[in-house]
């Protein structure tokens, strides 16, 4: 019987030898995970709508609430005034939005930094 690794595990594989594993396999594993964590709530196309949330097409480097006509939350609006999506707010937002934007609409966390990165990586792509 063969051992299966958990999505972690493979994760933390793909991050620490990123060099030997093509970008083209990262990118894809990004992809699936914001097919299964994100899009049901944000739209990835130029120019989609918001559905639950806004869309994520070209986030990072945007200036937070500033995604298309999408109407955002006094909360949110609030505790990201003036931030730019960096790598790093992204990744403490997935972590914990109520922690940067108590009250906003946002409820998903992500506890795994590897599928944080993974996804995150993925948007950078998305441009």
């Amino acid at each position: 019987m063969k051992a299966s690794k958990s999505l972690p595990a493979i994760l933390s594989t793909v991050l620490m030898f990123g060099s030997a594993i093509s970008a083209a396999t990262a990118e894809t594993i990004g992809e699936n995970l914001y097919k299964q964590h994100c899009a049901t709530c944000h739209a990835i196309a130029k120019d989609a709508l918001g559905r639950n949330g806004p869309s994520l097409y070209g986030i990072v480097g945007k200036s937070a609430g500033q995604m298309g006509s999408f109407l955002y939350s006094a909360e949110f609006k609030k505790g990201l005034e003036g931030k730019i999506w960096t790598e790093d707010l992204l990744d403490a937002w997935l972590a914990n939005p109520q922690k940067i934007a108590s009250g906003s609409y946002m409820m998903y966390r992500q506890d795994d930094l590897s599928v944080r990165k993974a996804i995150i990586n993925y948007l950078k792509t998305i441009q």
